[in-house]
Protein backbone atom coordinates (compact mmCIF):
# COMPACT_ATOMS: atom_id res chain seq x y z
CA UNK A 1 0.00 0.00 0.00
CA UNK A 2 1.13 3.54 -0.54
CA UNK A 3 0.83 6.55 1.76
CA UNK A 4 -1.94 8.23 -0.19
CA UNK A 5 -4.19 5.16 0.12
CA UNK A 6 -3.51 4.97 3.86
CA UNK A 7 -4.47 8.63 4.27
CA UNK A 8 -7.70 8.02 2.32
CA UNK A 9 -8.69 5.13 4.57
CA UNK A 10 -7.71 6.92 7.80
CA UNK A 11 -8.16 10.65 7.06
CA UNK A 12 -7.00 11.76 10.50
CA UNK A 13 -3.45 10.50 9.93
CA UNK A 14 -2.72 13.09 7.23
CA UNK A 15 -0.52 12.52 4.19
CA UNK A 16 2.72 13.68 5.85
CA UNK A 17 2.47 11.19 8.71
CA UNK A 18 1.18 8.50 6.37
CA UNK A 19 4.38 8.84 4.37
CA UNK A 20 6.44 8.48 7.55
CA UNK A 21 4.69 5.30 8.69
CA UNK A 22 3.81 3.51 5.42
CA UNK A 23 7.01 1.44 5.34
CA UNK A 24 6.15 0.26 8.85
CA UNK A 25 2.69 -0.81 7.72
CA UNK A 26 4.07 -2.81 4.80
CA UNK A 27 6.62 -4.42 7.11
CA UNK A 28 3.95 -5.26 9.71
CA UNK A 29 1.84 -6.99 7.06
CA UNK A 30 4.84 -9.07 6.07
CA UNK A 31 5.75 -10.27 9.56
CA UNK A 32 2.15 -10.93 10.70
CA UNK A 33 1.06 -12.82 7.57
CA UNK A 34 -1.45 -10.10 6.61
CA UNK A 35 -1.21 -11.03 2.95
CA UNK A 36 -4.86 -10.86 1.88
CA UNK A 37 -7.29 -7.95 1.56
CA UNK A 38 -9.33 -9.14 4.56
CA UNK A 39 -6.28 -9.53 6.79
CA UNK A 40 -4.91 -6.11 5.89
CA UNK A 41 -8.34 -4.55 6.42
CA UNK A 42 -8.57 -6.14 9.87
CA UNK A 43 -5.13 -4.86 10.82
CA UNK A 44 -5.98 -1.35 9.64
CA UNK A 45 -9.42 -1.27 11.28
CA UNK A 46 -8.26 -2.44 14.70
CA UNK A 47 -5.08 -0.35 14.82
CA UNK A 48 -6.78 2.81 13.52
CA UNK A 49 -9.36 2.63 16.31
CA UNK A 50 -6.84 1.75 19.05
CA UNK A 51 -4.62 4.71 18.09
CA UNK A 52 -7.18 7.49 17.75
CA UNK A 53 -7.10 7.37 13.97
CA UNK A 54 -3.33 6.62 13.73
CA UNK A 55 -2.60 9.87 15.59
CA UNK A 56 -1.46 8.49 18.95
CA UNK A 57 1.95 6.84 18.90
CA UNK A 58 2.33 7.80 22.57
CA UNK A 59 -0.31 7.55 25.26
CA UNK A 60 -1.85 10.84 26.28
CA UNK A 61 -1.37 10.30 30.05
CA UNK A 62 1.94 11.16 31.72
CA UNK A 63 2.84 7.58 32.64
CA UNK A 64 3.25 8.47 36.33
CA UNK A 65 0.77 5.71 37.23
CA UNK A 66 3.30 3.13 36.00
CA UNK A 67 5.96 4.17 38.55
CA UNK A 68 6.73 1.25 40.83
CA UNK A 69 5.02 -1.30 38.55
CA UNK A 70 7.55 -4.08 39.08
CA UNK A 71 5.37 -6.42 36.99
CA UNK A 72 6.34 -4.21 34.04
CA UNK A 73 9.97 -4.08 35.13
CA UNK A 74 9.69 -0.47 36.32
CA UNK A 75 12.15 -0.74 39.19
CA UNK A 76 13.80 2.69 39.03
CA UNK A 77 12.37 6.13 39.87
CA UNK A 78 10.87 7.73 36.78
CA UNK A 79 10.47 4.47 34.86
CA UNK A 80 6.70 5.07 34.56
CA UNK A 81 6.89 8.18 32.35
CA UNK A 82 10.11 6.95 30.73
CA UNK A 83 8.49 3.72 29.54
CA UNK A 84 4.93 4.92 29.06
CA UNK A 85 2.77 3.40 26.32
CA UNK A 86 4.13 3.98 22.82
CA UNK A 87 3.44 2.83 19.23
CA UNK A 88 -0.04 2.47 17.72
CA UNK A 89 -0.88 -0.46 20.02
CA UNK A 90 1.02 0.56 23.09
CA UNK A 91 4.18 -1.05 24.40
CA UNK A 92 4.44 -0.22 28.11
CA UNK A 93 7.09 -0.81 30.78
CA UNK A 94 10.84 -1.39 30.96
CA UNK A 95 10.54 -5.16 30.43
CA UNK A 96 8.45 -4.77 27.29
CA UNK A 97 10.75 -2.08 25.93
CA UNK A 98 13.60 -4.54 26.41
CA UNK A 99 11.74 -7.28 24.60
CA UNK A 100 10.76 -5.04 21.70
CA UNK A 101 14.36 -3.81 21.45
CA UNK A 102 15.68 -7.35 21.10
CA UNK A 103 12.96 -8.29 18.63
CA UNK A 104 13.42 -5.28 16.35
CA UNK A 105 17.21 -5.68 16.54
CA UNK A 106 16.72 -9.24 15.30
CA UNK A 107 14.59 -7.84 12.46
CA UNK A 108 17.43 -5.49 11.50
CA UNK A 109 15.39 -2.39 12.34
CA UNK A 110 17.52 -0.93 15.15
CA UNK A 111 21.28 -0.98 15.75
CA UNK A 112 21.42 -2.48 19.28
CA UNK A 113 19.39 -5.02 21.33
CA UNK A 114 18.75 -2.39 24.03
CA UNK A 115 17.85 0.42 21.64
CA UNK A 116 14.43 1.42 23.04
CA UNK A 117 15.54 0.98 26.65
CA UNK A 118 18.35 3.41 25.93
CA UNK A 119 16.17 5.73 23.81
CA UNK A 120 12.57 5.13 24.95
CA UNK A 121 11.15 8.29 23.34
CA UNK A 122 12.13 6.99 19.90
CA UNK A 123 9.53 4.24 20.12
CA UNK A 124 6.95 6.97 19.46
CA UNK A 125 8.60 7.91 16.14
CA UNK A 126 6.42 7.32 13.11
CA UNK A 127 8.78 4.82 11.49
CA UNK A 128 8.35 2.50 14.50
CA UNK A 129 4.61 3.04 14.86
CA UNK A 130 3.66 -0.43 13.58
CA UNK A 131 6.08 -2.34 15.82
CA UNK A 132 3.53 -2.59 18.63
CA UNK A 133 0.67 -3.84 16.42
CA UNK A 134 2.94 -6.42 14.76
CA UNK A 135 4.14 -7.72 18.11
CA UNK A 136 0.56 -7.89 19.41
CA UNK A 137 -0.62 -9.88 16.37
CA UNK A 138 2.25 -12.36 16.76
CA UNK A 139 2.06 -12.69 20.55
CA UNK A 140 -1.45 -14.19 20.27
CA UNK A 141 -2.78 -12.44 23.40
CA UNK A 142 -6.19 -12.06 21.85
CA UNK A 143 -8.16 -12.68 25.04
CA UNK A 144 -8.48 -16.41 24.37
CA UNK A 145 -10.45 -16.01 21.14
CA UNK A 146 -7.79 -17.40 18.77
CA UNK A 147 -6.03 -15.97 15.73
CA UNK A 148 -6.92 -12.47 14.51
CA UNK A 149 -6.02 -13.50 10.98
CA UNK A 150 -8.58 -16.31 11.15
CA UNK A 151 -11.28 -13.82 12.12
CA UNK A 152 -10.19 -11.67 9.17
CA UNK A 153 -10.36 -14.66 6.81
CA UNK A 154 -13.95 -15.19 7.94
CA UNK A 155 -14.79 -11.49 7.41
CA UNK A 156 -15.72 -11.31 11.10
CA UNK A 157 -14.97 -7.83 12.43
CA UNK A 158 -17.03 -8.58 15.55
CA UNK A 159 -14.81 -11.48 16.66
CA UNK A 160 -11.70 -9.58 15.57
CA UNK A 161 -12.74 -6.80 17.94
CA UNK A 162 -13.23 -9.27 20.81
CA UNK A 163 -9.68 -10.52 20.18
CA UNK A 164 -8.14 -7.06 20.36
CA UNK A 165 -10.38 -5.36 22.91
CA UNK A 166 -11.73 -8.21 25.01
CA UNK A 167 -15.19 -6.73 24.39
CA UNK A 168 -16.92 -4.69 21.73
CA UNK A 169 -15.79 -1.20 22.67
CA UNK A 170 -15.64 0.98 19.55
CA UNK A 171 -17.13 -1.70 17.30
CA UNK A 172 -18.93 0.83 15.08
CA UNK A 173 -15.71 2.82 14.60
CA UNK A 174 -13.71 -0.31 13.85
CA UNK A 175 -16.38 -1.40 11.37
CA UNK A 176 -16.22 2.00 9.66
CA UNK A 177 -12.46 1.61 9.10
CA UNK A 178 -12.94 -2.03 8.06
CA UNK A 179 -15.40 -1.07 5.34
CA UNK A 180 -13.24 1.81 4.12
CA UNK A 181 -10.22 -0.48 3.86
CA UNK A 182 -12.16 -3.22 2.06
CA UNK A 183 -13.42 -0.65 -0.45
CA UNK A 184 -9.82 -0.11 -1.61
CA UNK A 185 -9.44 -3.79 -2.44
CA UNK A 186 -5.96 -4.95 -3.42
CA UNK A 187 -4.56 -1.42 -3.00
CA UNK A 188 -4.22 -2.13 0.73
CA UNK A 189 -1.98 -5.16 0.22
CA UNK A 190 1.65 -4.66 1.27
CA UNK A 191 4.17 -3.55 -1.31
CA UNK A 192 6.29 -6.39 -2.75
CA UNK A 193 8.73 -7.32 -0.02
CA UNK A 194 11.79 -7.54 -2.25
CA UNK A 195 11.19 -4.07 -3.65
CA UNK A 196 10.46 -2.57 -0.23
CA UNK A 197 13.61 -4.06 1.29
CA UNK A 198 15.77 -3.06 -1.66
CA UNK A 199 14.51 0.51 -1.58
CA UNK A 200 15.15 0.75 2.15
CA UNK A 201 18.65 -0.68 1.77
CA UNK A 202 19.57 1.54 -1.19
CA UNK A 203 17.99 4.77 0.07
CA UNK A 204 20.19 7.85 0.15
CA UNK A 205 19.61 11.17 1.88
CA UNK A 206 20.67 14.00 -0.43
CA UNK A 207 20.89 17.75 -0.55
CA UNK A 208 21.83 20.03 -3.40
CA UNK A 209 24.90 22.19 -2.91
CA UNK A 210 23.70 25.69 -2.04
CA UNK A 211 26.79 27.19 -3.65
CA UNK A 212 26.14 25.25 -6.85
CA UNK A 213 22.48 26.27 -6.89
CA UNK A 214 23.46 29.90 -6.46
CA UNK A 215 26.04 29.61 -9.21
CA UNK A 216 23.48 28.11 -11.60
CA UNK A 217 20.96 30.78 -10.53
CA UNK A 218 18.32 28.29 -9.47
CA UNK A 219 16.32 28.17 -6.25
CA UNK A 220 17.95 25.89 -3.67
CA UNK A 221 15.65 22.85 -3.58
CA UNK A 222 16.69 21.54 -0.15
CA UNK A 223 16.77 17.91 1.00
CA UNK A 224 15.68 14.72 -0.78
CA UNK A 225 15.60 10.97 -0.34
CA UNK A 226 16.44 8.73 -3.28
CA UNK A 227 15.74 4.99 -3.25
CA UNK A 228 17.28 4.14 -6.60
CA UNK A 229 13.95 4.70 -8.33
CA UNK A 230 12.34 7.91 -7.15
CA UNK A 231 13.63 11.28 -5.92
CA UNK A 232 11.31 12.57 -3.19
CA UNK A 233 11.48 16.07 -1.72
CA UNK A 234 11.58 16.08 2.10
CA UNK A 235 9.26 18.91 3.12
CA UNK A 236 8.80 17.93 6.76
CA UNK A 237 11.55 18.69 9.30
CA UNK A 238 10.42 15.75 11.46
CA UNK A 239 10.96 13.32 8.60
CA UNK A 240 14.46 14.69 7.99
CA UNK A 241 15.23 14.38 11.70
CA UNK A 242 13.89 10.81 11.80
CA UNK A 243 16.04 9.76 8.84
CA UNK A 244 19.18 11.18 10.42
CA UNK A 245 18.35 9.40 13.70
CA UNK A 246 18.13 6.15 11.71
CA UNK A 247 21.70 6.74 10.58
CA UNK A 248 21.29 8.11 7.07
CA UNK A 249 24.11 10.52 6.25
CA UNK A 250 23.42 13.56 4.09
CA UNK A 251 25.28 13.52 0.77
CA UNK A 252 25.72 16.77 -1.12
CA UNK A 253 25.10 16.61 -4.87
CA UNK A 254 25.32 19.13 -7.69
CA UNK A 255 22.38 20.71 -9.48
CA UNK A 256 23.38 18.69 -12.53
CA UNK A 257 23.16 15.38 -10.60
CA UNK A 258 19.88 16.49 -9.03
CA UNK A 259 18.36 17.02 -12.47
CA UNK A 260 19.79 13.74 -13.75
CA UNK A 261 18.00 11.91 -10.94
CA UNK A 262 14.71 13.51 -11.96
CA UNK A 263 14.70 16.76 -9.99
CA UNK A 264 13.14 19.84 -11.54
Amino acid sequence: MDARTLAEIVPTVGLTNARLMIDGYNWACKVTGANTVNRCAMLLAQVAHESDGLRATEEYASGEDYNGRTDLGNIYPGDGPRFKGRTLIQITGRNNYGYISRWTHGQGMVPTPTYFVDHPERLAYMQYAWVGPAQYWLADHNHGYGSINKAADAGDIYTGTLMVNGGTNGLSDRTWYWNRALAHGRDILPSPVALTEKRHRDMKLLKVSQADAKKKRVRWPGYFKYDGYTLTHIKDANELRALTVLGYKVQTISVWTYRELGGK
